[in-house]
């Protein structure tokens, strides 16, 4: 992973994974949304529901489901405070009633 990481660094000539034209800014969200939602047009997904935010939904929950801490979590994706992290993780009932049967 590091190597192609590294690879991508050196064809790109920035340290941001998604540099904007100029090479030293990361991409907006804004611009990131739009080329999501072109990407899912075009490979006809529309319907699937796919956008930034369930993306991101999915990426937090299985985090979260594959034991990563809350902290962890909240530095990896930049949120400010718990609240605004809880609104995107799903937990199922199954864990729910699993932690309760631990006790």
């Amino acid at each position: 992973m590091a190597e192609s990481l590294l690879s991508y660094i050196a064809l790109t000539n920035s340290l941001w994974l998604f540099p904007n034209r100029e090479g030293d800014e990361p991409i907006t969200s804004r611009w990131a949304d739009a080329i999501l939602r072109k990407a899912v047009d075009r490979a006809g997904l529309v319907v699937k529901g796919i956008s930034t935010h369930s993306t991101r939904r999915t990426f937090i929950t299985k985090l979260h489901r594959n034991g990563t801490d809350l902290y962890t979590i909240k530095q990896i994706t930049g949120h400010q405070d718990f609240k605004s992290l809880e609104r995107y993780m799903e937990i199922d009932s199954d864990r729910v009633k699993g932690a309760i049967n631990a006790l």
